[in-house]
């Protein structure tokens, strides 16, 4: 009966700590501006710039449109990105599928070493 009783505290608890440690972690807002574009030397491909105010930025990922516009990355090596204050990267990205329309960026999600950044239009 203890045992039970014990053990149903211990997977309760498991359950609350992390929440209560993910809620209190504080993720501050990277200073950066980003804007887009097109690469006409690849046919007109849409393209984001990111400008970094911060002294140091790394980007780890970035989600356009919940994933439905995939980065042009033929190396495999563009992650993480590493910008300095007021460096400046140019990164293109296409359709998922050919009915996908990534000329309308309607959600951008960055992931930084300061933390995830969410930009709904």
């Amino acid at each position: 009966m203890f045992f039970t009783q014990f053990k149903s505290f211990i997977v309760a608890l498991l359950l609350i700590v992390p929440a209560a440690g993910y809620a209190q972690q504080s993720q501050v807002e990277p200073e950066m501006d980003f804007y887009f574009g097109r690469n006409m030397q690849l046919g007109g491909m849409p393209t984001i710039s990111i400008v970094s105010y911060e002294d140091e930025l790394v980007i780890t990922k970035l989600f356009l449109n919940r994933g439905q516009c995939v980065i042009f990355d033929n190396t495999g090596k563009l992650f993480p990105v590493k910008l300095k204050y007021s460096q400046k990267v140019t990164i293109g990205f296409y359709g998922k599928t050919w009915q996908t329309d990534c000329s309308d960026i309607k959600e951008l999600v960055f992931e930084t070493n300061f933390g995830v950044w969410r930009y709904k239009k």
